[in-house]
Formats: C-alpha cells, sequence, structure tokens
C-alpha cells in the first residue's frame, strides 16, 4: 500500500513540475521581470528580497514555495507567489513587492 502511495505521490509531482512550467513560460507574456531585472528592482528599493518575501507568505501559509515571479501589477511590482503543502494544498499568492502585504491569495 505504502508503494501505490508513493507512486501516487511522484505522478503528481511530475504533473506539477510540468503544469508549472507552463505557467513560467506563459508568465513570461505577462509582463514579468526577468532574473536580471529582479535583482536591479531589489537593488533599487523597489522590491523585497526574496528571503523578506518568503517569509511573509509563511505567515499566510504553511508550505514550501516552488514558484515565484516578480511582475508589474496595476499598482507597482508584485511578487507572484505558489506553494506547496506537506499534504499537496497548491496556494497562489500575491504580495507586495515593496511591503509584503498580502494583496490576494487563491488555491489551484
Amino acid at each position: 500500500m505504502k508503494l501505490r502511495t508513493n507512486i501516487y505521490a511522484l505522478c503528481a509531482l511530475v504533473f506539477l513540475m510540468d503544469f508549472f512550467a507552463y505557467q513560467t513560460n506563459s508568465a513570461l507574456a505577462a509582463d514579468c521581470l526577468s532574473s536580471q531585472e529582479t535583482r536591479q528592482a531589489i537593488e533599487a528599493g523597489k522590491a523585497k528580497h526574496l528571503s523578506a518575501i518568503k517569509a511573509a507568505a509563511g505567515k499566510v501559509v504553511r508550505g514550501d514555495v516552488i514558484n515565484v515571479k516578480l511582475c508589474q501589477g496595476e499598482a507597482g511590482l508584485v511578487y507572484q507567489l505558489v506553494t506547496l503543502s506537506r499534504q499537496g494544498a497548491v496556494s497562489r499568492l500575491s504580495l507586495d513587492a515593496r511591503s509584503g502585504k498580502l494583496l490576494s491569495k487563491g488555491g489551484r
């Protein structure tokens, strides 16, 4: 029984990796910053460092951050995070890049 559970978990992980790879590619067209642009925004004080954003997200949901993007939002820069809990729950968070304040939270 444990082997079957592990196989299901592995299949779910492969599905999630494929899904998030697709989401990452489609996000590039959605005014998200490149790695270099993200570094520049952090250095210029326009966005908090990722460690601070992960800490802010940890106050809202439990789980590992599996995807992060810094994107241009309506009112400025926004971090978009995807987290995965140990129970397999996926959460999507949007946080203000400068303050770390939660802007929105959703599931799958």
